[in-house]
């Protein structure tokens, strides 16, 4: 694997040699996570807002309710990280901990960031934009412990 494409409409890492999907972080880290019931969380939720407004309110209304804001927080999330990710590109000398760095701007193969493997980095005096650099280790092979 030379590097990693990241998808950014569809938020997903490519291994851009074989076209393998890769597991992003939050992905893998959410494997460990206690799964959750969100349809008996959801119908409580509606039972005890029904209880307490007087007004009927359904599972079906509550799960919309919270994809509509899970939905909306991504997109807010999404757009913050672009406007800073552009201030940085934008930026002659971006300032980390007081000390001046030079920045590394990704290639890009279309609209897709194409990563950096870690053991490339030149560190102490550069500034990487997010997603831009992965590890050595072959995330795709992680999907096989699961």
């Amino acid at each position: 694997m030379k590097q990693v494409r990241f998808i950014e409409k569809s938020h997903q890492y490519v291994d851009d040699e074989t076209g393998d999907d890769l597991i992003s972080v939050s992905k893998f880290t959410e494997k460990f996570k206690p799964k959750i019931d969100w349809a008996t969380k959801a119908q409580g939720v509606a039972t005890r807002l029904t209880k307490e407004t007087g007004v009927k309110i359904t599972k079906k209304e509550i799960l919309a309710k919270w994809a509509y804001k899970r939905d909306k927080s991504a997109e807010i999330g999404t757009l913050y990280h672009n406007i800073r990710e552009d201030e940085l590109i934008a930026s002659h000398e971006p300032v980390f901990y007081n000390k001046k760095c030079k920045k590394k701007t990704p290639e890009y193969k279309g609209k897709d960031k194409l990563s950096l493997p870690i053991n490339l980095l030149e560190y102490y005096d550069k500034a990487y934009l997010s997603q831009q650099i992965y590890h050595a280790y072959k995330p795709a092979r992680l999907k096989s412990l699961f």
